[in-house]
């Protein structure tokens, strides 16, 4: 309880007795041999200890008691003289602020720093000059002088250390009540000499007159201070800050302290500027200081007016300038306008600053309270001025332009200003209103008033756009620097009311700009999804999406549909169901379709007229070299192809059955189905009906035909290399026939062979069947080598990017390797090497899984989707495999260590093998030895067996788990997308070996395949979905499904059920 802080000011009781000077409780609470034992240098909630609270002290100090108290607490106790609380103060610093002299001193003797900063960076001298009531000018001269010498003996300036608010004690002296308020107390000839000794002391040891105008600054924002006779002593010997602190009165309004200046000797500086260049009427002006312009005003004559007229030579702004950029008061700008001479006006008026601008273009640039009655005044004055018989001139001065080539109704229609615009164009008669067009028009950068009012949707400019459209009347589709209309901005800047407004003024929204991109795809480029749901709620839709760009530095071309699917495939699966898709029926009708719109898909015969917008486009440079920059490696195809001589009138085809580009590649990886095959974010969109109708067409074509051909082939190349493997035998059975153990070394099996021959052991022997199937597997080989040679011809260089093709091309070359006779004793046997072998049995490992990639591209049966699931899993395990190598490594090394001495962990490679099983509960050593030696028969197997392992244990048990408990949702759902990928990169290399082998046969046939009307390709423009199913196999499963497996007698209705909120 002694040392419990109490609530009110977090102290103790400790704190309290030495606050009321009481020592005799001091020494109980902090004597040993008590049972109190209060810590003497405990600490307040503020971080003060008792030195502190003896310095905060309200009662009445007796020099005796106060002088016992602290040697009680610094000599006998041991408090800290020198500790700072939270504000960094030492008791020092509160001692002085209070003004308790002999408190100081005793603290000073026992050896109190001088020279501590609190954390604003005060020195003593700045606490000394805190205001305290108590104080009067006689004590406040004696602690400075006292605590001056003290300093001066350590050698410590500190009258020129600043505060972090770059404040000297000059300024807390300079502000301090017994000098600003003097006549507040009783005077007396004592405090008047002290207070001139302050000054003395204050002003001789300045170092910076930059302090002088701080100590102004502070001053002039205080206007209660009403005397300033004690700050002659800061400017009388100078003359360079008068002019400054002239500037400064101005700028706060202080009208006392300025009129102060003027009697003390600043008259001469009215008219001077300062390092602004700003005179002091213009500075009263930039601050709105209404009492110091008042004052100024008054004294200048009505005919010459100098200041009145003068600029600042920095921006070279008048009077007027300033009044509209600082908001001024319409009072002090009234007080202004009619002090000012006719002459002076008009010159004022027709003034521009360095940025070109009028008065009235910083009005209009700014946003002010009064700038109505601003510009109202501004421009009842132009027609009231010398201008006032010859209106052209107003025009005229209408027309000024600044250096961003705007007139005033530039800046007012970019900023909302409709009341300026409004007084600017009813002020001219209406015969003279056509001169006023040109007010209008465009700016420097190519915009009118009409496209700066567009680019902000607030409801000023709003009413801005409707007046120019209608009262200016501006064209709505006037067209602006790169051919930007008022709408294209308005898209750009997504002003939804805006964009309705034009729309409904008829502004057009198939007008392109520079880019070619028109409103629809401004909006999509900038993802608004609100602006573009509206621009498709338009009767003209369809016109929008009929645009087209081509793609610089190819053959390619974009459009809205592409642009849609990249950039907010969100919207386009909106747009792909309500627009593009018709329904009719429904689940419960007898009727049930949906109709398919495939315009903006299969568009590859109308880009170009898309393009072109019906004019006439410059021929086609069809050079190699121009080709090599568009395609790159590809244009080898079109080099060839190109330069094959042909009869002209066979050439000449018509334009309107050629796709937009010869090259393969682009024609089908720029179609928009297989854009949607990119955007894996967005799994919906890729599963949508819409697009797998079309896939599913687009496979009818040919791509089915490729697929049957390249399965029925693998699956007869793996039949044949699997019966060629299985009528061989181990090499170790051979070898124990021969009589020899079985080694590594070909020379052993040599000897093995030719000695099994010399025996005429017909099992070694090749037979007749097996001469035939490895011939046949020979042959198998050469017509994979051709079909997979043209797959890459056709797909060159792009064949590359698929890792299925590396496994087919290994799985091939490992099995010739293992077919082929090595070495001519080899001829007539079956029987292969150890290593041989070795490679054979890889082989066949990569031809059965390599079966895998032909079976996950089958869009039947939803087979390829558990392959894609494995796919999932093993991307999963790679990503893991890192941290189960570690756990390996960790595990496997200590039993090396531990259990080296046991077989099975006889080396490192051992051990880390041995470990990594244990997790599968495998024992392998049985199968890895053989019984006498304990020699292992191959390296291989433990590659198979750790393969094995993580297959059957991690993949495939994982997988069977989880399908069984129903676990992996997400799972399939990642195992779908893959496979929808993957069907769409299999139709998309199908079709480009079409495309490229219709084009090499039209080579051949120099073009006339072109000219049957069944060779030439015909774009789907509607495909039709029969959800009742119309074919015959589908009516008749229906049938058999319904009559003889359900057991319910009416159809399920898909019902949504709706929330309250959505209606």
């Amino acid at each position: 309880m002694i040392s419990t802080q109490d609530d009110e000011k977090q102290w103790t009781v400790l704190h309290y007795a030495v606050e009321s000077y009481n020592n005799y409780l001091v020494q109980e609470l902090t004597s040993k041999s008590i049972s109190y034992r209060c810590d003497a240098n405990i600490l307040t909630g503020n971080g003060e200890n008792a030195l502190h609270i003896l310095s905060l002290s309200d009662l009445e100090e007796r020099n005796k008691s106060l002088t016992s108290m602290v040697q009680l607490l610094i000599d006998k106790l041991k408090v800290d003289v020198n500790h700072a609380d939270d504000e960094g103060r030492t008791p020092l610093h509160l001692a002085v602020m209070r003004g308790r002299f002999s408190y100081v001193r005793d603290l000073i003797e026992h050896k109190a720093k001088l020279d501590v900063l609190s954390k604003l960076n005060a020195n003593i001298l700045h606490f000394a000059l805190i205001p305290y009531d108590k104080t009067n000018s006689i004590d406040l001269f004696n602690m400075i002088n006292f605590l001056q010498s003290k300093l001066s003996e350590i050698g410590k300036d500190l009258l020129n250390e600043c505060s972090l608010d770059k404040k000297t004690p000059l300024v807390f002296f300079a502000l301090h009540p017994l000098m600003t308020n003097p006549f507040g107390s009783n005077q007396c000839e004592q405090e008047e000499c002290a207070r001139e000794k302050l000054m003395k002391i204050f002003v001789e040891n300045m170092k910076d007159e930059k302090q002088i105008l701080i100590t102004f600054q502070c001053i002039a924002q205080r206007k209660d201070i009403q005397y300033f006779d004690h700050l002659k002593y800061l400017i009388k010997d100078s003359s360079s800050l008068p002019i400054e602190i002239l500037h400064l009165a101005c700028r706060y309004d202080n009208l006392n302290l300025f009129n102060w200046l003027i009697e003390n000797g600043s008259k001469e500086y009215l008219n001077k500027p300062n390092h602004t260049k700003y005179t002091p009427l213009l500075t009263a002006i930039f601050y709105n200081s209404q009492q110091c312009v008042q004052k100024l005003i008054e004294n200048e004559n009505n005919n010459q007016q100098e200041n009145l007229t003068k600029t600042g030579p920095l921006n070279n702004d008048n009077i007027l300038h300033i009044c509209a950029k600082q908001q001024v008061s319409e009072d002090l700008f009234n007080k202004i306008i009619e002090k000012l001479s006719l002459e002076n006006k008009t010159k004022l008026l027709r003034d521009q600053d360095n940025d070109g601008n009028l008065p009235l273009h910083i009005l209009a640039q700014t946003n002010t309270k009064h700038k109505w009655d601003m510009a109202k005044r501004f421009i009842e004055e132009m027609t009231r001025i010398t201008f006032s018989n010859d209106l052209s001139k107003i025009v005229e001065l209408f027309q000024k332009k600044n250096h961003q080539g705007r007139t005033v109704a530039h800046e007012a229609s970019r900023r909302g200003h409709l009341d300026i615009i409004k007084q600017m164009y009813e002020v001219i008669p209406n015969e003279k209103k056509n001169q006023m067009k040109s007010v209008f028009m465009h700016d420097k950068n190519g915009f009118t008033c009409l496209h700066l009012a567009a680019m902000n949707g607030n409801d000023k400019e709003h009413k801005v756009l409707e007046y120019l459209i209608k009262t200016v009347r501006i064209d709505v589709d006037v067209i602006g620097d790169r051919r930007r209309t008022p709408l294209h901005l308005a898209c750009e800047y997504g002003n939804r009311s805006i964009v309705e407004y034009l729309i409904e003024n008829k502004a057009s929204t198939t007008l392109r700009n520079a880019k070619l991109y028109n409103a629809l795809e401004i909006c999509i480029e900038n993802k608004d999804e609100d602006l573009i749901k509206y621009l498709f709620e338009c009767p003209n839709w369809r016109e929008m999406m009929h645009n087209a760009q081509p793609i610089q530095g190819t053959d390619a071309y974009d459009t809205p549909m592409r642009k849609l699917i990249r950039y907010t495939p969100k919207i386009a699966l909106w747009m792909i169901r309500t627009k593009l898709t018709q329904n009719i029926g429904g689940t419960d009708q007898t009727v049930s379709k949906k109709i398919y719109d495939y315009e903006f898909y299969e568009d590859m015969y109308m880009i170009k007229q898309w393009y072109s917008q019906g004019a006439k486009l410059p021929p086609e440079d069809t050079s190699c070299k121009a080709q090599c920059h568009k395609l790159g490696v590809n244009f080898i195809f079109g080099c060839v192809c190109d330069t094959h001589c042909c009869n002209s009138s066979v050439q000449s085809e018509d334009h309107i059955h050629k796709p937009y580009t010869k090259d393969s590649y682009t024609l089908v990886r720029n179609h928009p189905l297989f854009i949607v095959s990119q955007q894996s974010k967005y799994p919906d969109l890729l599963a949508d009906p819409f697009h797998l109708k079309l896939r599913k067409k687009m496979f009818q074509r040919f791509s089915r035909y490729w697929l049957l051909f390249s399965f029925a082939s693998y699956i007869i190349l793996l039949g044949i290399w699997t019966s060629v493997i299985l009528r061989g035998k181990h090499p170790q059975y051979f070898y124990s026939l021969a009589g020899y153990n079985m080694t590594m070394d070909i020379d052993t099996c040599e000897q093995v062979a030719k000695k099994l021959i010399l025996q005429n052991n017909q099992e070694v022997l090749k037979t007749t069947d097996y001469i035939r199937l490895k011939f046949a597997l020979y042959a198998c080989f050469v017509c994979f080598i051709l079909k997979n040679g043209i797959l890459i011809i056709a797909l060159f260089p792009k064949v590359f990017r698929t890792g299925a093709h590396y496994v087919e091309a290994a799985a091939l070359t490992l099995s010739f390797i293992y077919i082929v006779d090595w070495y001519d004793w080899q001829n007539s046997i079956i029987f292969r090497c150890p290593l041989q072998y070795q490679i054979g049995a890889m082989g066949l490992l990569l031809s059965w899984i390599n079966l895998l990639t032909y079976v996950r591209c089958i869009p039947w049966f939803g087979v390829g989707i558990y392959i894609a699931m494995f796919q999932v899993i093993s991307v999963k395990f790679l990503r893991f495999l890192p941290v189960l190598m570690i756990i390996i490594c960790g595990f496997g090394f200590t039993y090396w260590m531990l259990l080296q001495n046991q077989p099975v962990y006889g080396t490192p490679i051992e051990a880390l093998i041995r470990t990594s099983l244990m997790m599968f509960d495998l024992g392998y050593e049985d199968r890895l030895y053989n019984e006498p030696d304990q020699i292992a028969f191959y390296k291989l197997v433990y590659v198979i067996m750790i393969l094995t392992a993580i297959v059957f244990c991690i993949f495939i048990i994982n997988l069977m788990i989880g399908l069984a408990v129903g676990e992996i949702p997400t799972l399939m759902d990642e195992g779908t997308l893959w496979r929808n990928q993957m069907l769409y990169n299999f139709l998309s290399d199908a079709e480009i070996l079409r495309l490229q082998i219709c084009r090499f046969l039209n080579w051949i046939c120099c073009n006339r395949l072109n000219r049957m009307q069944f060779m030439r390709r015909r774009p789907v423009r509607l495909l039709t979905l029969d959800e009742r199913g119309k074919i015959f196999y589908e009516r008749a499963w229906r049938y058999t499904r319904k009559h003889f497996f359900n057991e319910q007698i009416q159809d399920n209705i898909n019902s949504t059920i709706y929330n309250r909120d959505d209606k």
